[in-house]
């Protein structure tokens, strides 16, 4: 099966044909998504941000780390014809879920080491 066939849209850049990456899962890979977000996303320096400009960039950063796993699941799942469950809350306690998804995804200590490099304290 040749790349091309590979990809449902006929994409041939290599890049497209590539497997989801996640961002560096370090410090130094933590601190420049963080600041990607801060930068792009909420379009705002460190030095002029917000409190709230801060927490959506950090938030965004933890979401980009889970997406990567997501996709990478769903590929599996695709693959496998899986059939899946679903189940919908109206109850979530966002700052809860932020705490809960840095834990699961390995990444409280480096978030931690990384936002204080960045002189803000989580």
């Amino acid at each position: 099966m040749t790349s091309e066939s590979a990809h449902p849209l006929g994409a041939t850049h290599p890049l497209a044909l590539a497997p989801v990456t996640g961002p560096a899962s370090s410090v130094d890979g933590f601190v420049r998504q963080f600041l990607r977000n801060l930068n792009y996303e909420r379009g705002v320096a460190l030095s002029a941000s917000t409190s709230n400009d801060r927490y959506i960039a950090f938030a965004t950063t933890v979401r980009d780390y889970l997406m990567a796993r997501w996709l990478e699941d769903q590929k599996r799942q695709r693959d496998a014809q899986a059939k899946g469950v679903a189940y919908l809350s109206a109850e979530y306690l966002l700052g809860r879920q932020l705490d809960n998804n840095l834990l699961a995804t390995g990444l409280s200590d480096i978030a931690s080491e990384a936002m204080a490099a960045c002189g803000i304290d989580i």
